[in-house]
């Protein structure tokens, strides 16, 4: 800690003496004074960031001596051999993609301190890389206009295994396969909830969520976190007690590089047996795969809970012929035994005809290697290299599945499959333990009524950026098609499967967006997002750590004045007050992360479906023909939500859609409401309005008068029937 003051005084002082000298000297002694500060370093650079940097770091007596094999700018020779060393996306170091100002590689936490001071006095932007596994790799790219350092974190890779404890301390650097090997080096049955790809970094890893193959038993990683090492904004190290629960809350599974640099974690380690049961089974379409899937849909997230079945989807060509066709893979772990698996098959799955020849008893590291797609003959030693089986130029994207998709729908992916090279999916099954734990655990939510998760994936070896357009342009129709299989309100997505289509901050790396980032952030962490955004506020008020998806602070004005805000809004809002006033529906109120909202109707018979709150939207999706009115405040002992704070209209009449039908259970109403958060806002109207809408994926019907807003819905795959001049709702079947 006294390094760390001192690191800040000496550049402080330094700082302002040049600023002070820079205002009170003649141009050429200015030249002259950066000639002289220059000499003071081992190495002269013509990049002002390189070079204050470097002076910044020489403060640290600890870093001095190591520099020369640590810093590497890009006219050194290890410069591209370093930055590409984890780069797992080739998309993301194509010769389009930006490069960084220079690349630090500390090799222990005072290194990592004195960074993040030198970064926060000087202005820089820090990107931090653990495994390279980011799909849009922010933690080694930018999209953003600022110039950027990373700070590779690949050296801090110790490992302490405490069987006794039944934990693990692990450092950021080092890989899950690198962490399974030294587990079960020490015992045979216990292991880490974490994931499937052996070559990810464990300390962006958790910071997501952290699935793998054990997560319908156990949890994911993040679950399973004890404890952590942060480095804050001051460049202090925090563990868990020092962080305090909020934040430590906010890190397990709240996405990496929005409030420090996570340096290590200590994680649970959980019983396997000696021997478990691996086994691939693959079906094409010539084999019944739409049938199998189908019914896979219905059993996979009620099977046994020491049973995870995959499916991994792909197209190719029927042997010896240049016909095409979709083949399902079935690659699943048991913790038990063949005979146990094959009689649990027989009973809940008898469509996939698994049989014994099929089942492979095999250790649990060695069921890590088979998981991943290794060869029977690699040994698992390879787990110790920390690299990935292969590299190639890739987009992804992710969805979350409530309902089973129709026999319908999955022939209509078949045929987007066939218009593209190498399409690929990835289902992955919930249920078990995943159903059991809350949403608001951890900041990961797909938690109960998620059947599975969907990992869409396309994938090219061409550099060229044309390629590239052509085929994320596929995957982006294959995404819009999906819209009507998957969740809504929100749409939602994987944090660590990061999808730039979403959103992103402004370019020019000004302070985030509470606004903005809600479009990304209520997919990600649903109502979770907004204690998030004020764990931030709180913990990095600057907004030192940010990158194009970070989670943004609250302005300053809401945070000075949110308690008087919110007085004055309680007075104005009442229950049953104004041209809605009428009686109260059934279930009259809802609470909505921090806010509660009440609801009432002049017609008794309404019964309200489903209500949510987007920043600036209040929607309530409803079967009535008179109007309903609205109120909305805090609720009683949570704290402020901006999101609670918005001025609505006493009453509103519905968009009935009379092509639904209640029968089938189906919502027949849409009752919208344009809302500013605060009162000095601008209402949201016209292509911004839209673009929220789109970028929320409420609605599957929308229809637009104006040219322009029709076009902007068109480019993102919708469809306009006819109704409300405005807007139209389409019949969702909702459960009641």
């Amino acid at each position: 800690m006294d390094n760390t003051k001192s690191i800040q005084s000496s550049i402080g002082f330094e700082k302002s003496n040049i600023q002070w000298m820079i205002g009170s000297i003649p141009l050429f002694l200015v030249l002259l004074l950066c000639f002289i500060l220059s000499l003071h370093s081992p190495f002269s650079f013509a990049n002002p960031i390189q070079d204050s940097f470097h002076q910044c770091l020489s403060l640290d007596t600890n870093s001095i001596s190591n520099l020369p094999t640590i810093f590497f700018t890009p006219n050194t020779s290890s410069f591209t051999p370093v930055l590409n060393s984890t780069a797992q996306n080739l998309r993301c170091i194509a010769p389009y993609a930006a490069k960084p100002e220079l690349i630090f590689t500390p090799l222990h936490e005072t290194h990592i301190q004195t960074a993040v001071i030198c970064a926060k006095k000087l202005g820089i932007m820090l990107r931090f890389r653990s495994g390279g596994h980011d799909y849009e790799g922010i933690s080694y790219t930018s999209v953003m206009d600022p110039p950027y350092v990373i700070i590779d974190l690949a050296k801090l890779r110790r490992i302490d295994v405490d069987i006794e404890d039944e934990s693990v301390w692990v450092e950021a650097g080092a890989t899950v396969g690198e962490l399974y090997y030294r587990v079960a080096e020490k015992s045979k049955t216990h292991g880490v909830p974490a994931g499937l790809c052996t070559s990810l970094g464990v300390g962006g890893h958790i910071t997501g969520g952290a699935y793998g193959s054990m997560m319908r038993k156990y949890g994911l990683g993040a679950d399973n976190a004890l404890d952590a090492k942060i480095i804050d904004a001051n460049g202090q190290i925090l563990d868990r007690k020092a962080m305090g629960e909020d934040v430590f809350w906010a890190i397990r599974g709240g996405g990496g590089g929005s409030f420090g640099v996570i340096v290590a974690w200590k994680l649970k380690l959980v019983p396997v047996p000696e021997t478990v049961t691996v086994f691939n089974v693959q079906r094409t379409l010539e084999q019944g795969a739409t049938k199998i899937l189908y019914k896979w849909q219905h059993v996979a997230n009620k099977l046994d809970e020491n049973l995870f079945i995959r499916v991994m989807i792909q197209s190719g060509n029927i042997p010896n012929t240049t016909q095409k066709t979709i083949s399902t893979t079935y690659n699943a772990l048991f913790l038990g035994s063949a005979t146990k698996v094959q009689e649990i098959l027989k009973e809940g799955f008898p469509e996939l005809g698994l049989e014994k020849k099929d089942c492979i008893e095999m250790s649990w590291l060695e069921s890590v290697l088979f998981i991943a797609g290794y060869p029977s003959t690699v040994p698992t030693s390879v787990l110790l290299a920390g690299k990935p089986a292969f590299l190639n130029y890739f987009k992804a994207k992710s969805d979350f599945v409530k309902e089973p998709i129709p026999e319908k729908g999955l022939e209509g992916i078949w045929e987007r499959y066939f218009e593209e090279e190498r399409p690929f999916m990835i289902w992955n099954p919930y249920g078990g333990m995943m159903a059991k734990i809350p949403e608001s655990s951890i900041p990961f939510p797909h938690r109960n009524g998620t059947l599975f998760k969907i990992q869409y994936v396309t994938s090219w070896m061409e550099p060229e950026k044309e390629a590239m357009n052509k085929h994320v342009d596929w995957i982006r129709k294959l995404y819009n098609y999906m819209a009507q299989y998957v969740s809504m309100f929100p749409r939602q997505a994987y944090v660590n499967y990061r999808d730039l289509d979403l959103g992103m901050n402004d370019k020019n790396g000004d302070d985030t967006s509470f606004v903005k980032a809600s479009s990304w952030g209520s997919k990600y962490f649903k109502d979770n997002f907004n204690r998030l955004v004020k764990i931030k506020t709180e913990f990095d008020p600057d907004n030192f750590f940010k990158h194009e998806q970070s989670i943004p602070v609250l302005p300053l004005k809401s945070r000075s004045k949110v308690t008087q805000r919110y007085h004055k809004h309680e007075k104005k809002v009442k229950k049953g007050k104004g041209k809605g006033k009428g009686k109260k529906l059934e279930n009259s109120q809802k609470i909505v992360g921090n806010c509660r909202l009440h609801y009432w109707s002049s017609n008794p018979n309404s019964k309200v479906v489903k209500i949510g709150i987007l920043p600036r939207i209040v929607f309530v999706i409803a079967r009535s023909d008179r109007k309903i009115g609205i109120g909305i405040d805090r609720q009683g002992g949570r704290s402020y939500d901006p999101t609670c704070d918005l001025k609505i209209p006493p009453a509103i009449p519905p968009a009935i859609d009379p092509t639904c039908d209640p029968a089938r259970n189906e919502a027949s109403s849409l009752f919208f409401f344009k809302a500013p958060i605060h009162s000095r806002s601008p209402l949201l109207t016209g292509s911004r309005l839209i673009s929220l809408l789109l970028a929320s994926q409420m609605f599957r019907f929308i229809k637009f008068e104006k040219p322009k807003e029709r076009k902007l819905a068109m480019e993102h795959g919708y469809s306009f029937p006819i109704g409300n001049p405005w807007i139209t709702y389409g019949c969702k079947k909702v459960d009641i």
